[in-house]
This record gives C-alpha cells, sequence and structure tokens, in this order.
C-alpha cells in the first residue's frame, strides 16, 4: 500500500476511494433532514447503499432507538451524535470495516471514525453546519470546525498513513 487512492465520483454524493486493484470503499454523504419517522427511514435506504455513509441532521436523542434503527439499515457500526429531536446530529455509518477510534461532539454538529478496510485506514468524519447564523454571530460554527479539525490532525498524528474524507452539510 502506498500513500496515494484514486477518488472518483459516480453520480449524487458517492464517493469511490481505489487504494488497489482489489481494493475499494464507498463514501456517500447525506443530509436526511430526520430519521425519528420510519417512512422517512425507509425512502432514503437506498441511498444507504455504501461500505461508509455520513448522515447530517439525524434529529437523534435516545441511543436505544437510533441504535435499533441503524441495525435496520443494515450497518453493523455506527458513530453518531444524540442532541435533541427536532434539531442536529452528525453520524458515521459503517459496513465491513474495523472502528479503531471515534469521537462525537456533544452540539451535535459532528463525528469522526478512524475505519480500517483492506489494511488501509480512513478518517471519515460527518459535519452538520448551523443554517442560522443568530445575530450574525458565527462563533459556535467556526469553534465546531476547528474543533472538528484539531480532533483530526490529533487522529492523524496516531495514525500512520491516515487518509482523510469529511462529508457534511457545511451551509
Amino acid at each position: 500500500y502506498s500513500n496515494k487512492c484514486t477518488i472518483t465520483r459516480r453520480g449524487g454524493k458517492a464517493f469511490h476511494l481505489f487504494m488497489d486493484k482489489e481494493s475499494t470503499i464507498e463514501v456517500r454523504s447525506v443530509n436526511v433532514k430526520g430519521l425519528r419517522h420510519w417512512k422517512k427511514r425507509s425512502s432514503i435506504k437506498r441511498y444507504l447503499n455504501a461500505d461508509v455513509v455520513c448522515l447530517q441532521e439525524t434529529h437523534w436523542d435516545n441511543r436505544r432507538e437510533s441504535d435499533k434503527w441503524i441495525k435496520a439499515l443494515g450497518f453493523n457500526e455506527a458513530i453518531y451524535t444524540t442532541y435533541s429531536r427536532a434539531a442536529r446530529g452528525a453520524a458515521v455509518l459503517i459496513k465491513n470495516a474495523n472502528v479503531l477510534e471515534h469521537y462525537t461532539d456533544r452540539n451535535g454538529r459532528f463525528a469522526i471514525a478512524v475505519i480500517e478496510k483492506d489494511n488501509v485506514k480512513f478518517c471519515i468524519g460527518s459535519f452538520y453546519g448551523q443554517n442560522i447564523v443568530n445575530n450574525g454571530n458565527n462563533d459556535e460554527y467556526i469553534m465546531s470546525i476547528e474543533d472538528m479539525i484539531n480532533k483530526i490532525n490529533n487522529m492523524k498524528q496516531r495514525h500512520e498513513n491516515l487518509l482523510v474524507v469529511i462529508g457534511g452539510d457545511f451551509n
């Protein structure tokens, strides 16, 4: 394995990362605008056919319910925030890869997972940025991005040859 990969985009928001001829990982990013209703979860299943899916605006506030929904969507691992049933939320859903490390913020803005597939390590981040700036003050937005970048840089120091992919709704 070299420290290179090829990234291709095939329709929609799917990115294919090719490490070599036998090895590939597909990453998708989707703003789901809430996943609390079963009809919504059912309707987005077709967009979730990937090795890794970054979700924004999940509106998850209960881990027991969220874990049940994640398994029903066909993922064996998930790193996600819980915040409010009406706002925010970020998730990294994972199939067929090992999670080595993860982090989620308390404000429901981002989730990060370091995963390994076919002996290649990835840092996958999902970010949801605020869409309303109160009185022209975007300090929380900037602090969330800075916090995520700092966490990713720390993870890069702990994992050699880490490839970083960030999906999200940055508004």
